[in-house]
């Protein structure tokens, strides 16, 4: 990837994603998360491969902000299950730390039980060739592999993307 390379953006859209509840992080509130980020990425290739405009994308990226320690590690361990790469990057400002806590107290308040407030700011990387490989188009006429629209710009798990 070079600065002239087209990337493609996704924003975590936290008050899309599945609140924990009273719980926390269940085995069945896991389950349906990765469903929805595999539904996701699966529409986010699709659409990719039928939007003209998205032929010379090289990569799609998110920054993420993370609680340090425990979080981080499992941000890099659930980054590399779908195929993502995790680059940690810096500790977040004073702001981006308040900002990152208030959206989470707002739409997950839950999720902070246990956190300490000192965030990292990470970058999540997938090339373009590594989407489409792991997302691959369904084969017409499959049952079991119905054909994937592209998606809107939006869809359930909480991921937008822009150019």
């Amino acid at each position: 990837i070079v600065e002239a390379d087209v990337i493609l953006d996704l924003h975590i859209w936290n008050e899309r994603v599945s609140d924990l509840g009273r719980r926390g992080s269940t085995l069945g509130w896991a389950s349906r998360l990765q469903r929805r980020i595999d539904h996701s990425l699966s529409n986010l290739a699709a659409r990719i491969r039928a939007e003209p405009s998205l032929q010379s994308c090289k990569a799609v990226r998110a920054e993420a902000i993370f609680a340090v320690g425990r979080d981080a590690a499992a941000a890099l361990r659930i980054g590399r299950y779908f195929g993502l790469t995790l680059i940690e990057g810096r500790t977040a400002s004073l702001g981006e730390s308040l900002v990152s806590f208030g959206l989470a107290w707002a739409c997950n308040p839950q999720s902070l039980r246990g956190k300490p407030f000192r965030r990292v700011c990470s970058e999540l990387w997938m090339s373009r060739a590594a989407l489409l490989e792991r997302y691959p188009a369904p084969e017409a006429g499959r049952v079991d592999s119905p054909a994937v629209a592209p998606a809107p710009l939006a869809d359930s798990a909480g991921l937008r993307w822009r150019q």
